[in-house]
């Protein structure tokens, strides 16, 4: 096995269980949002807190890294289908360290100073549509590495960046998505 095969296969296995894991994650507390107790959502923090800091840091990291490596040694950094992955990582980057995981913060202290209260419902349903709408923009980070679209596959950038936005707007309107209690 060649240099660029084994990065290769590294930097999928790691995106796989990054993605697996928070789209696994999404799912279940959005289901605990909608139907689940205080203390049902209480839980769900504590997992995800665990998991942000074991499997989701750690692999958006080597993601990073190894594709960065993996174009450093094969690509260049000119292809659009490269600058679009870039691109759609800072933004789950950046978003996600500057919005969400404040909120989370927010959560995760009111838990361990009084705990939850039905009323902390809305920003933990919040949170959770918010990491769904993550899971929309890495899918489309896939697509994007399997497609490789060039800068003249003008479509399929825009359909990608569509898709992504009308997810993260959706996703982040509660009118669309209530809890069911």
């Amino acid at each position: 096995m060649d240099l660029d095969t084994f990065l290769k296969f590294l930097h999928v296995a790691t995106a796989a269980a990054w993605l697996g894991g928070t789209l696994a994650g999404g799912v279940f507390g959005l289901w605990i949002w909608r139907r689940g107790t205080v203390e049902d959502m209480a839980g769900v923090l504590r997992q995800t807190a665990f998991l942000a800091a074991t499997i989701f840091g750690p692999a958006t990291l080597a993601v990073l890294a190894l594709g960065i490596c993996m174009t450093w040694l094969n690509y260049g950094f000119t292809e659009a289908w490269i600058d679009f992955a870039l691109a759609a990582l800072a933004v789950h980057i950046l978003v996600g360290y500057g919005v969400v995981m404040p909120r989370f913060k927010v959560l995760e202290a009111t838990l361990a100073d009084e705990g939850l209260a039905e009323s902390d419902r809305h920003l933990f349903g919040w949170l959770m549509r918010m990491g769904m709408a993550h899971n929309v923009l890495l899918f489309a980070v896939v697509l994007d590495m399997v497609a490789k679209p060039q800068w003249s596959d003008w479509g399929m950038i825009g359909g990608i960046v569509v898709i992504v936005a009308l997810a993260f707007a959706l996703l982040a309107t509660p009118i669309l998505f209530s809890p069911s209690r």
